[in-house]
Formats: structure tokens, sequence, C-alpha cells
């Protein structure tokens, strides 16, 4: 099953950002606003997005394509993962100096610490 980006609209609002994504998945393309994408995962040479349930593989670097989104909204969290701020319901600090991210649907993502400017900039 072969899924791929098939087009990408810019916002309108004038920063240039992607404002959705139209994905390939099977026989089906798939309109994914970016706004509810939760969070991002590098697979090689692919990007898995994880987005109200679905999950979807799109061939692309997630180095490119955080430079094509919002970063007011993508912060990156960990060298292969990217998430939306708006799904984060809190960050913990385990007893390893690591951090988990907890999203609002419960799902948990580990951040590094050398990612830990995210916690100024929310």
């Amino acid at each position: 099953m072969e899924n791929k980006q098939l087009t990408a609209k810019k916002s309108d609002d004038g920063n240039g950002a992607l404002s959705r994504l139209v994905i390939k998945k099977g026989n089906t393309y798939h309109i994914v606003k970016t706004k509810k994408i939760h969070w991002l995962e590098s697979d090689g040479n692919y990007v898995r997005i994880y987005s109200n349930g679905q999950k979807y593989l799109l061939r692309a670097t997630l180095k490119g394509l955080l430079q094509k989104l919002d970063n007011t909204e993508f912060q990156q969290i960990h060298r292969s993962t990217v998430v939306n701020i708006e799904f984060i319901q809190k960050i913990k600090k385990t007893m390893y100096g690591e951090f988990i991210v907890i999203l609002k649907n419960g799902e948990e993502l580990k951040m590094s610490r050398s990612y830990t400017d995210l916690l100024e900039s929310i």
C-alpha cells in the first residue's frame, strides 16, 4: 500500500506554513488539516502522521516537513518526534532527568533533554 503526499496547501494567514496535506492511503486520498495533526514520527524517508485516531504514512523527511509547518504550533521534542503543542496536556519529568509529554488523548511521547526549550515556548 503506497502512501504519499499528493499536494499541500499553504495557509491563508500569510505565514507560508502548510494548512493541510492530501495523502494517498490505498485507493483513497485523505485531506488532513495540519491543525488536527497530534504528532509526527520519523520512519526513515517517511513520516508517520497521527491525527484524530488515524495514522498516515507520508514520503518525506521529518526535517523537511517540519520546515513547512507552523513553528508556533509544531515543536520537535525528540530527534524523531514532533508534537502539535495544542494537543499537549502536561509534561512530566522522570526520575532519570528525561521528560514524558502527555497528550490530551492520553498518548505519551518521550522528550529528550536537548529539546527542553519547549517548556519555555508554550
